[in-house]
């Protein structure tokens, strides 16, 4: 049982692939594993190599009123949605779901454990 959303997830994209996560994996998948070790690494190095240079930027963006903030991050949401697909279906998936993690926030509900029993709800369905 996954201790956390990331590890649903990866045990999720692992179990996508057949690979049985577990001590075996270094052996059996020996390729896979510092293959991830690797991107690890490297996204480490470039995050490092762009944030240094912009810090001034992330402070200043702490500075943003959190309605505004709010606000921007759900019409980049919205707008992606409809890029990706434009469908009623999905924006209203959205809407839903984001009202959903509000009240789970608001009310002090951790969204671990809903990940991860969406997950394995849905897992069924998208084999």
């Amino acid at each position: 049982m996954p201790t956390s959303a990331t590890a649903a997830v990866m045990l999720v994209g692992f179990q996508q692939y057949n690979i049985q996560p577990g001590p075996l994996l270094f052996t059996q998948h020996a390729d896979l594993v510092w293959g991830l070790v690797a991107s690890l690494f490297i996204a480490n190095v470039m995050l490092l190599v762009l944030n240094l240079p912009l810090v001034g930027l992330w402070v200043k963006l702490l500075r943003i009123p959190l309605p505004w903030l709010y606000g921007g991050i759900l019409v980049f949401a919205y707008m992606g949605t409809v890029a990706a697909n434009p469908s009623v279906v999905e924006l209203l998936l959205l809407s839903a779901f984001g009202v959903a993690g509000f009240l789970m926030r608001r009310y002090d509900y951790p969204v671990a454990p809903a990940v991860v029993g969406l997950i394995l709800v849905l897992w069924p369905t998208m084999r």
